[in-house]
């Protein structure tokens, strides 16, 4: 609550130097008179000066904290005692001053804050066309009871808040989320760190809004999510970081069903680190996807016990220029999704696969058409399971092309460089490097299509001779896995009348003559490959 500033006189004529004597005077001194002498409040302000020195643009109010400088709250009280909208907080219930500069601003406008804390017993409710402006991170708001901080919602729109830090008090037991989003568009959120918010949902919570922008965001230590949405759309997240937040970085979801779906989602250059759960974490909780999202240049390493990038029930997006190192789960998981891209990924070190690709949330929902290319997967698989650097479990009609699966140390930890599991068919596995793996590719579609892999060998070419006196030779086809066909030509029988092949194996097949060839003997050229249409 606002209280009088002891016994300050303000004397407006007393604004140009000319009219009174100070020690060290200058032109532009602004002074009050204590009841023994003139005073100075800030030296070298403007004659005719009507603002504080905080902020910039427009500002249409001003809240000064309680523990702003002594300077800036004598000027505060000088200004309020003209008639201003300036307003000097006590330390208790900050929120009345700060909500009454809020009302003060009927058609909109710029709500500007001084350094130091406010503390918030009941919820802000900025209104329609305004901005709350802080000092930077010298500006705290932080909750004096179990509320939120900022509660925007009622269709409000156009309303910035940024340059400062919330916090949310978890240790003091409450459990409140610091912003709260609801049936809301055009909001921008910038320069803001945001932590300790003890709420279910998160430090930050988005539903039923869209035209949101989230920008120079820090959010951290949550009990839950540093950023959750639900039934949201157009939504942007630009250059934040998420890190050590309860439950995931960020996540996105619908659990409103069909006609409630997420979309246009842009993630860009957003690191989540060290999360309880998942770094990023989209999904759709329905029988429908959601769709058309962008996740681009991203690091999501060290998350505890989840994956760095999770994708269920998508659709129709991106996800390109990824980091993810080290997490609990997976490197990057697109589960029960379609038309999902994943370009230019350095995943490693992860306690479970690289990237997996899989129907395993929702077998209803096969995943299908993800399209993964230039993907470094090494290294992974750190909890010994097995894992692959790139698993396509249950999927049809993928593309792994252009990438590279290698493990280096010793032992080896990834078993396997691209492996397809389950029902996997249909897929293609072009131009990769598996050269440095134990096991290069395991394929399980005998209608996918594996050729040209560096290391992993699909079709092979060379001679044979059957000798005198034998009717058989071995042949050792080099191949990486049993041939699927094998075809021989033979370019001299002599003595023999017909062949075939038999024993087909990992690494050789045997062709037989039905007659010694003689001195002649009889020789063959040969053809080997995996897979039909290889």
């Amino acid at each position: 609550m606002s209280t009088p500033m002891g016994t300050t006189t303000p004397i407006t004529e007393a604004v140009t130097g000319s009219n009174l004597t100070m020690s060290g005077q200058t032109l532009g001194d602004m002074a009050w008179f204590n009841g023994t002498e003139w005073v100075r409040v800030v030296a070298g302000i403007p004659a005719g000066t009507t603002s504080l020195p905080i902020g910039g643009g427009v500002i249409s109010a001003v809240v000064v904290a309680s523990d702003a400088s002594a300077d800036l709250q004598n000027w505060a009280s000088f200004l309020r005692a003209q008639g201003k909208n300036v307003w000097l907080c006590d330390g208790t219930a900050d929120n009345v001053e700060i909500q009454a500069a809020i009302d003060s601003l009927t058609s909109g406008g710029k709500v500007q804050l001084s350094g130091g804390t406010f503390n918030i017993a009941v919820a802000l409710d900025p209104v329609s066309n305004m901005a709350i402006v802080g000092h930077g991170l010298s500006t705290i708001l932080q909750t004096s009871a179990d509320v939120k901080i900022f509660l925007i919602e009622n269709s409000e729109t156009n309303v910035t808040i940024s340059n400062m830090l919330i916090d949310g008090l978890k240790t003091n037991g409450y459990t409140s989320h610091g912003i709260s989003l609801s049936g809301v568009s055009y909001i921008t959120i910038d320069n803001i760190e945001i932590k300790n918010c003890g709420s279910t949902s998160g430090n930050i919570v988005i539903y039923g809004s869209n035209n949101i922008n989230l920008v120079n965001i820090y959010s951290h230590n949550a009990t839950n999510d540093g950023i959750s949405g639900n039934q949201i759309h157009e939504i942007s997240v630009q250059n934040c970081k998420l890190n050590s937040n309860g439950r995931h970085g960020l996540w996105f979801f619908n659990n409103g069903g069909p006609g409630h779906e997420n979309y246009a989602l842009n993630i860009n250059q957003v690191s989540a680190l060290f999360n309880n759960n998942s770094g990023i974490y989209l999904s759709d909780n329905g029988t429908s996807r959601s769709f058309h999202f962008n996740i681009n240049n991203v690091i999501t390493n060290d998350n505890v016990n989840n994956d760095g990038v999770l994708l269920i029930r998508m659709r129709d997006g991106n996800v390109g220029n990824v980091v993810s190192k080290g997490n609990g789960g997976d490197g990057i998981v697109v589960d029960s999704c379609d038309g999902i891209n994943v370009s230019n990924a350095t995943l490693f070190y992860n306690q479970g696969r690289g990237l997996f690709i899989t129907d395993d949330v929702d077998p209803a929902l096969t995943c299908v058409n993800v399209n993964a290319t230039n993907i470094i997967a090494y290294n992974n698989d750190q909890g010994n399971t097995g894992c692959a650097g790139i698993n396509l479990d249950d999927s049809t009609y993928c593309n792994v092309t252009n990438s590279r699966c290698y493990d280096n140390q010793t032992p080896k930890t990834q078993e396997e460089g691209i492996e397809e599991t389950g029902t996997s068919d249909y897929n293609i596995i072009i131009g990769n490097n598996v050269s440095v793996e134990t096991i290069g590719i395991v394929k399980a579609g005998s209608h996918t299509i594996v050729r040209s892999n560096l290391g992993y060998v699909t079709e092979n070419s060379g001679t044979a001779t059957v000798a005198s006196g034998q009717t058989s030779i071995v042949v050792n086809h080099g191949l990486a896995t049993t041939p699927t066909r094998v075809q021989v030509t033979p370019t001299l029988l002599s003595n023999a009348a017909s062949f075939w092949v038999t024993d087909k194996g990992a690494t050789q097949f045997t062709i037989h003559v039905n007659a010694d060839p003689g001195a002649g003997t009889a020789t063959f050229d040969w053809r080997a490959s995996i897979g039909e249409g290889n």
